[in-house]
């Protein structure tokens, strides 16, 4: 499909994907696409992989998607996107409550753009996984996702491979994510329990016993979680 049809269906909205990995569409065309997205109210996954649109085109993409709520999956990988591309994104994040994937992978994002980043994901807890792998974020930039992960326990995955940072940050943020997943895991547990206890009764079906009963074994449920909240 040629990249004209694909900006009408986006202005349309009769699309709820889009996919121009590769394409090429640069600069200009990420502020063509931009402008069609400002509009949509239905893309949910937007893969814009290998396009060269470099740091003017993520400021396009950023400010389209600090208007767009509907966008949940993004991947901007491979676009020659540098740190202050990477400040264009974080500055969108911190307003987008929306996207929840984000792939980064294979830019020229180093230090100073990953701690735009991982300031913004401080702030954002909608995000639960990102890909930066293979963007030269060096020890610091580790870091400072690290420090993130502390702070957002939302984030479960996160790819850093061949980002020069040292084994003893990598297993840091190794062990940072298994403790979300972990965290994730036992709150899903919960929900899933509290949903299965007894709704609580109105006065005109009120029983004595039979709350008893239920009060009793709702308390049971609640002893046995309660160790691993």
């Amino acid at each position: 499909m040629e990249f004209e049809q694909v900006l009408e269906q986006i202005k349309a909205g009769t699309i709820t994907k889009i996919d121009l990995w590769g394409r090429g569409i640069g600069d200009n065309g990420a502020k063509y696409l931009a402008d069609a997205i400002k509009v949509n109210k239905s893309i949910t996954r937007m893969d814009l992989s290998y396009n060269k649109i470099g740091d003017n085109g993520a400021k396009y993409v950023a400010d389209a998607i600090k208007v767009n709520k509907s966008v949940t999956w993004m991947s901007l990988g491979r676009n020659n996107i540098g740190d202050n591309g990477a400040k264009y994104i974080a500055d969108a994040i911190k307003v987008n409550k929306s996207i929840a994937t984000m792939y980064l992978y294979e830019n020229n994002i180093r230090e100073n753009g990953a701690k735009y980043l991982a300031d913004a994901f401080k702030e954002n807890k909608s995000v639960t996984g990102m890909s930066l792998w293979c963007n030269n974020i060096g020890e610091n930039g580790a870091k400072y996702l690290a420090d993130t992960l502390q702070v957002n326990k939302n984030i479960t995955w996160m790819d850093l491979y061949d980002d020069n940072c040292t084994e003893a940050t990598k297993q840091l943020v190794h062990d940072l994510l298994e403790r979300n997943r972990k965290t994730k895991e036992r709150q899903c547990t919960m929900a899933a329990l509290l949903s299965c206890l007894s709704p609580v009764r109105t006065n005109s079906e009120f029983n004595s016993d039979a709350f008893e009963r239920s009060y009793l074994f709702d308390l049971n449920i609640l002893t046995l979680v309660t160790p691993f909240i």
